[in-house]
Parts: structure tokens; sequence; C-alpha cells
């Protein structure tokens, strides 16, 4: 069996943040995608810029990683302020820890993607967890 080469996460990660542009991901002379996939092999993170803040993009992305898995909200769901009539906590203006999506799924996600296409509001910092 293969080794798992991941890179346990420290201080030091912050200046070792896995990134690559939105175009390198395209790009079959770059091996974009399996790059990326290496990414997250190794440290459960991959942050591609230069996304197109448009409807869809996030999607497009998964589809260049690999297979987009359908869920009871389809295969995106968007984050969106809806007020008291929210059902859910992302679709609030409240702070959202670290935590865990969809343990319970089976079978549970394996990747997920987030893409911001705009910020209302000021703060809005997103932070990640190790899960090891």
């Amino acid at each position: 069996r293969e080794p798992l080469d991941c890179h346990l996460w420290n201080a030091k990660l912050g200046r070792l943040l896995p990134q690559m542009s939105y175009a390198e991901l395209q790009a079959p002379s770059a091996n974009g995608p399996l790059r990326a996939g290496s990414y997250l092999k190794r440290y459960g993170l991959a942050i591609v810029r230069n996304v197109p803040a448009e409807l869809g993009m996030v999607a497009h992305v998964g589809s260049i990683l690999g297979h987009v898995r359908e869920t009871n909200y389809g295969s995106v769901f968007d984050v969106i302020d809806l007020g008291s009539s929210g059902n859910n906590l992302a679709q609030t203006n409240c702070r959202i820890y670290s935590h865990t999506d969809n343990p319970y799924r089976d079978p549970f996600p394996g990747v997920q993607l987030l893409h911001c296409l705009a910020n209302a509001t000021e703060g809005g910092a997103t932070t990640f967890t190790d899960g090891f």
C-alpha cells in the first residue's frame, strides 16, 4: 500500500498554502487538475485564485477536478443571507464556527469547494481546520 504523503498543519502552513490560478487549473500543459489533486491529497486544501465571480463556476471547477455529486441541495448549495427566512445557518449572517459538513451522509463529502461571488458584509474571513 502506498504511504499517505500528507502534510500535517502547523503555524508554518500559512506560508505554504497550496495555491494556483484558475488559468493554471485549466491548462493541460501545466497539469492543472493533477496538481490541484496532489495539493488536496497532501494538504487537504487547494486554493484556486481568480475564478470568475459568476454563478455556476464552482460546479465547473468541480467538474475539472472530478465528478460533482448531487445531494438534496443539488450539485451546488448557494450560501446567501436570507435573513429570518433562511432554514440553514449558512443562509444567515451569523458567524459559522469550524465544523464538518454532512458527516452523516453515506457517502460523506470527499471534497467540498467554496467560491465567494460577493461578500455583502465586512469581515467574513474563512478559516480552515485540519481534521487529523
